[in-house]
């Protein structure tokens, strides 16, 4: 028989346009795959294929029904992925949790990363957490430092999905998406927010024969001045979910990635990854575990400022070898990630 193990997840409903969403999704089709698995979440429909029903729970986790439920399924490993990563209050919902199921393991996972006030790293040090999985070395340290034992996990890609195309293709998509055949294209993925180092793209625009896009996650609140201040500066600016996203990175020379604020982003961005299993290089800030498994190199460039930025795209404009940037990502297929890293923390 195979293992019960139940996932728990505020982020676990369509559509899936961001990191933690992505993430969950995968973490329930492997779960969905490997175990016997119920996946919990409180809002959209319930997606029957990956065995998730959607529950009605209080932003502290209080509901008869979800009680009712985990104690029917009565899982031997109990998985919480929360929408605000580590917060105080997501441990304060692991320790309702484990109320709910005081005899089974928890598992809980922090994409994001978080700085906490005296409650909150005292929750830290006592809240009933079996296993602690976030990304990247700075954020494992953090949580060691206060007590906590830690395991990291990395975020995985989909390669069948993400993958380059030959030249026609990219004449193809770049007609479908209304990208000028002869311009360098930049592309960025994220929150329409001035904490993801919007002026980085501002910078991007101004060198001449470059084109930046932005494309913005769809189920966050926009900010439209910020908007109309990127358009005005040349910049593209789509609020619009696209089904396809792997035609972005396919589409693009470069793809720009500038988040410097810790909490501005999951620690191992999707979106990084996605663009080099499309074999687009990568600019990007030296954010989170991005720098844990990527050494600079012909497709990677670590920037700080604008004048990195520009030594990046001078370099790119003379060519970039193709292959090298899939390579970097073959090693996160999701698959392989949730075997490597998760299954010692279930012990299952």
């Amino acid at each position: 028989m195979k293992p019960r193990i139940c996932l728990i997840s505020e982020a676990l409903w369509e559509p899936f346009d961001e990191g933690m969403k992505v993430f969950s999704l995968h973490l329930a089709r492997y779960f969905s795959k490997n175990y016997d698995f119920l996946g919990i979440t409180n809002q959209g429909e319930d997606r029957v294929e990956l065995k998730v029903r959607t529950l009605e729970f209080s932003k502290m986790m209080g509901s008869r029904d979800l009680t009712r439920t985990l104690r029917a399924f009565s899982p031997e490993v109990l998985v919480y992925l929360p929408w605000a990563s580590v917060t105080t209050n997501s441990f304060l919902r692991a320790w309702r949790l484990k109320r709910m199921l005081p005899g089974t393991p928890l598992v809980l996972i922090g994409l994001q990363a978080r700085r906490h006030g005296t409650l909150g790293r005292w929750l830290i040090r006592h809240a009933p957490v079996d296993q602690l999985l976030v990304q990247g070395q700075s954020s494992a340290a953090y949580f060691r430092n206060l007590g906590r034992s830690t395991r990291q996990i990395p975020s995985g890609v989909d390669l069948a999905r993400y993958r380059p195309v030959n030249a026609r293709e990219k004449a193809e998509l770049r007609k479908k998406h209304r990208i000028p055949a002869k311009v360098r294209l930049l592309s960025h993925v994220g929150h329409l927010r001035a904490s993801r180092n919007t002026e980085m793209l501002r910078a991007a625009a101004r060198r001449p024969g470059w084109q930046v896009l932005m494309i913005a996650s769809s189920h966050a609140q926009p900010d439209l001045a910020l908007k109309a201040s990127l358009q005005q500066a040349g910049i593209e600016v789509r609020l619009e979910f696209i089904e396809k996203m792997e035609e972005i990175y396919q589409i693009s020379d470069a793809y720009l990635f500038p988040v410097m604020d810790e909490q501005g982003a999951i620690g191992m961005p999707l979106t990084v990854l996605e663009a080099l299993a499309c074999d687009t290089p990568v600019i990007s800030s030296a954010f989170g575990a991005l720098p844990d498994i990527l050494a600079a190199s012909e497709v990677v460039y670590f920037i700080k400022d604008t004048a990195d930025l520009e030594s990046a795209m001078h370099a790119l404009e003379k060519g970039v070898p193709r292959g090298v940037a899939r390579a970097l990502a073959q090693p996160y297929a999701w698959e392989k990630i949730f075997d490597t890293y998760l299954k010692g923390a279930l012990g299952r």
